[in-house]
């Protein structure tokens, strides 16, 4: 059970200097021990160091993936122009092929940093991202 103590009040402005004393001053009362309020990169992220697992990975994937599905999709329900469909059209000559996203789906599955693998690529590190989540390239297997 949690319990929600007031311990100062301060200006706005001073919240963040005065949230990580009380973190510090409170590190074996403190939910989340580790937190750090002003900076949260490197090794002040909690998250430091750590993995997700492939399990955790594949479900927030699936939960990623439902979001965007009939109603909920943003674009359900819209038609492209015929400009527009000619544009993805081109688009589609993209710079992966089969094999490559292959080859991609390996390097992911072994764990290589997907901003490395777009380098290799050339292509966005979002590309892989999708590709990763199955977004995109999901017929390849």
């Amino acid at each position: 059970m949690f319990e929600y103590v007031i311990l100062e009040e301060c200006n706005e402005s001073a919240l963040p200097d005065r949230e990580q004393h009380w973190i510090d001053a409170n590190k074996d009362k403190v939910y989340n021990g580790d937190l750090h309020v002003k900076d949260k990169r490197g090794r002040n992220n909690s998250f430091f160091g750590k993995k997700h697992s492939a399990d955790a990975k594949k479900k927030m994937a699936l939960a990623k993936a439902d979001r965007y599905y009939g109603l909920d999709n943003p674009n359900y329900g819209n038609k492209h122009l015929e400009e527009t469909k000619r544009m993805m059209a081109i688009n589609r000559a993209t710079k992966l092929t089969p094999d490559k996203v292959l080859q991609i789906k390996q390097l992911l599955s072994e764990g290589m940093k997907q901003s490395e693998i777009a380098k290799q690529f050339d292509v966005a590190r979002t590309v892989i991202t999708r590709i990763n989540s199955g977004a995109r390239w999901s017929s390849v297997q």
